[in-house]
């Protein structure tokens, strides 16, 4: 069973934040276990004989069974051979399955069915993994704690002893920003992106020179080597370093370290030497992955399936192009023996192993693939596409509904519960839909006349029919009598204005976020305080929700811990609350992370919620729990964004500005030092027409309709085939 991970170094500080709650999958030993990013409940299915479905069993499923029933919700989920580790959004940890080497963390070896807390539920954590038999956790303050099996090192407290509860790694001194476990040894990365590793290093895969195991943490190659990417195999791992080198070592059997050998190495070894560089790196179980700048594609390793793309099934020792060189991608992405990518024009492709249909190509056969083959051909083309857990959903440009995939829940939508390897029609081809979105196994779209349809689970109302059923073809919201004008999504809540100006919400509701006066998650829209008072513009934040009304006065309501509502206090409210009373107007209103934007009729802009890294603009780094002027009053923009802690904003000459948090230039000012006011992006000679803000990056559309990106780009979320970005790249040259 690999673990493989992927590593991004973007923080100065060393804490580690909660990850919110989204669609995670985790395959064990001969299990799988996966959360829904919507409800939070956690599904098991496969082999059962510890208990480590976590359903009260020791029974073996073929199909996903619910760990301990529907009550307890998840926010990522992970583990071992054969036991399985939740973490909820209060940081408490929860294990279930196997417990021989104390992998359970509750002071026992005795394997639990369903799941008990690590260490009762005083200790929180931000970040865990798991290993073999073993497990690794991160707490807020970037601290490194693991538990369980230990006979190699692997929990880096300086002994062999498995521990039955949590010990520090090499006490409480050393921080980190990312953690990532393999069969018997750990990797970390610290804020200034040197590699550490500890545990099992009998073929080098610790990279120190060695092959003698290691109890703390070593250094990889000394101190002296930075890296930004990093991804973890079985025995192996592969970095990618600033300039774009990449580099392997450990176990290389099957030429997975790309650098013409099969020698296992003890130290990082350049990748076909110094000269190919890369922007992004991919591993499938053992295979390797690569993007250049320029697009191209190139692969090495294990090549049985033609998981290369090379044309043939022989492995190799050094990257080859995929499909010569020809064609150009800017995404790519490794299954265990098959390989995805997509193109400028927006096509996907797929190589390698298709005994599931997890290539998608249109001859709809079991067939692996030695070359790229287009999901569906290369006849038919989409002008929407999202993807669930595992379906994806898109629109033609007639307005029909297509899907494929995973489909145990009906989430196709095409009255079946078959899975599809390629495109069906959603309902036929008669209904027509304009927008379309993905949810873990469910589908939302909304028609042209305004109304709303789901299919697919439905077990928190999500499809907001008024009940629990999993729906096989689209359903409306709540019948076919409610029309919807505008929509926007929260964390795990949805709102939507009607035509007379009314908010509607439904979902997940423990802050108050559907503004009922309630904290009762709900399976139809709900009106927000009821249907008196009328808005012009919605906007959803992570835990809250905005709105101003037809006077350009701003309300808000729902999670309120960094004074983010706006009403001068940090109280949660389960109603519109007035933003400083009623005196303040607004034409415009966005939601950061945890801040709020708004401009004024006059173009200046306002501010209020968290403020660490000075996306309020207003020179500071308090949050504030009232409005503040961003830069005094003398600026003005004609339109403003929230990303994560950073703001962006256009003026009336189209010029860009921005501020807040820029650790990764998401500020788009050629530097990497956060800015507590405006600063101009690429000076003032590039003009825009319009703006918008991604957690760490920022995007941008020209006069001439060519987009622009800038920030973080490891997922290559900048589209332009690279890495992270200081300046306004063209995104895939279109």
């Amino acid at each position: 069973m690999p673990f493989i991970k992927q590593l991004s170094i973007f923080a100065k500080k060393t804490t580690v934040v909660v990850p919110s709650c989204t669609n995670q999958l985790y395959g064990g030993l001969a299990h799988s276990a996966f959360i829904s990013g919507s409800s939070g409940r956690a599904w098991a299915w496969g082999d059962n004989t510890y208990g480590q479905l976590g359903n009260n069993s020791v029974t073996l499923q073929i199909s996903p069974v619910s760990v301990l029933g529907a009550t307890k919700t998840f926010c990522q989920i992970t583990g071992g051979d054969n036991h399985t580790l939740a973490l909820d959004k209060n940081g408490r940890v929860w294990a279930w399955g196997n417990n021989a080497n104390g992998q359970l963390g509750n002071n026992t070896i005795t394997s639990q069915r369903t799941p008990v807390s690590i260490l009762g539920t005083a200790k929180t954590f931000c970040q865990i993994t798991g290993g073999q038999c073993y497990n690794i956790a991160l707490d807020k303050n970037g601290r490194a704690w693991a538990w369980g099996n230990n006979t190699t090192g692997q929990l880096g407290n300086n002994t062999l002893v498995s521990q039955r509860t949590p010990v520090s790694v090499l006490g409480t001194t050393k921080t980190f920003c990312k953690i990532t476990g393999g069969l018997q040894h750990t990797l970390a990365l610290d804020k200034n992106g040197r590699a550490w590793a500890w545990g099992d290093n009998q073929v080098g895969q610790l990279g120190d020179n060695t092959i003698t195991s290691k109890m703390t943490p070593v250094s990889i190659l000394g101190t002296t080597k930075t890296f930004c990417q990093i991804v973890g195999g079985f025995y192996n791992t592969l970095a990618l370093d600033l300039y774009g080198r990449a580099w392997g070592w450990g176990f290389n059997n099957v030429g997975q370290l790309g650098n013409n050998a099969v020698a296992a190495q003890r130290t990082p070894v350049s990748v076909l030497g110094t000269i190919k560089t890369f922007c992004q790196i991919a591993a499938g179980d053992n295979h390797t992955l690569a993007l250049d700048k320029n697009g191209r594609a190139w692969s090495w390793g294990l090549n049985a399936s033609g998981q290369l793309g090379n044309n043939t099934i022989v492995s190799q020792r050094t990257p080859v192009s995929v499909l010569g060189t020809t064609k150009t991608f800017c995404q790519i992405a490794g299954g265990a023996s098959h390989t995805i990518a997509l193109d400028k024009n927006g096509r996907v492709w797929a190589w390698g192993l298709n005994t599931n249909g997890q290539l998608g190509d249109k001859g709809n056969s079991a067939l692996s693939r030695t070359t790229p083959v287009s999901v569906v051909g290369t006849t038919k083309t989409f002008c929407q596409i999202a993807g669930g857990a595992f379906h994806t959903v898109a629109l033609d440009k007639n307005g029909r509904a297509w899907a494929w995939g995973f489909n145990t829940q009906y989430q196709l939508g095409n009255n079946s519960t078959t899975s599809q390897r390629t495109p069906v029609s959603v309902l036929g081809t008669t209904k027509t839909f304009c927008q379309i979105s993905g949810g873990h196994s469910h589908t939302i779209a909304l028609d042209k006349n305004g109304r709303a349809w789901g299919w697919g689970d439905n077990t928190q109302g999500q499809l907001g029919d008024n009940s629990a059923f999993a729906r096989a073809t689209p359903v409306s919201v709540l019948g076919t009598t409610k029309t919807f004008c505008q929509i926007a999504g929260g964390q795990l809540t949805t709102v939507a204005l009607d035509k007379n100006g009314k908010v509607w919400a439904w979902g997940w509701n423990q802050f108050g976020q559907l503004g009922n006066n309630a904290t009762i998650t709900q399976k139809t829209p709900v009106s927000v305080l009821g249907t008196t008072k009328t808005f012009c513009q919605i906007a959803g934040g992570p835990t809250s929700t905005f709105a101003l009304d037809l006077r350009g006065r701003a309300w808000a309501w729902g999670l309120n811990g960094e004074g983010a509502l706006g009403d001068n206090t940090i109280t949660s409210k389960m109603t519109p609350v007035s933003v400083v009373g009623t005196t303040k107007t607004f034409c415009k209103i966005v939601g950061g992370f945890y801040h709020t934007i708004a401009l004024d009729k006059n173009g200046r802009a306002w501010a209020w919620g968290y403020n660490a890294f000075g996306g309020l603009g207003n020179n500071a780094v308090l949050s504030q729990r009232t409005p503040v002027s961003v830069l005094g009053t003398t600026k003005t923009f004609c339109q403003i964004a929230g990303g994560g802690g950073h703001t962006v904003a256009l003026d009336k000459n189209g010029r860009a500005w921005a501020w807040g948090d820029n650790r990764v230039g998401q500020l788009g000012n050629n530097t990497i030092i956060s800015q507590l006011t405006p600063v101009s992006v690429v000076g003032t000679t590039k003009t825009f027409c319009k703006i918008a803000g991604g957690s760490c990056h920022s995007i941008a559309v020209d006069k001439y309709g060519r987009a622009w990106g800038w920030g973080l780009n490891t997922s290559g979320q900048l589209g332009d085939n690279s890495g992270d970005k200081l300046t306004p790249v063209r995104v895939c040259n279109l």
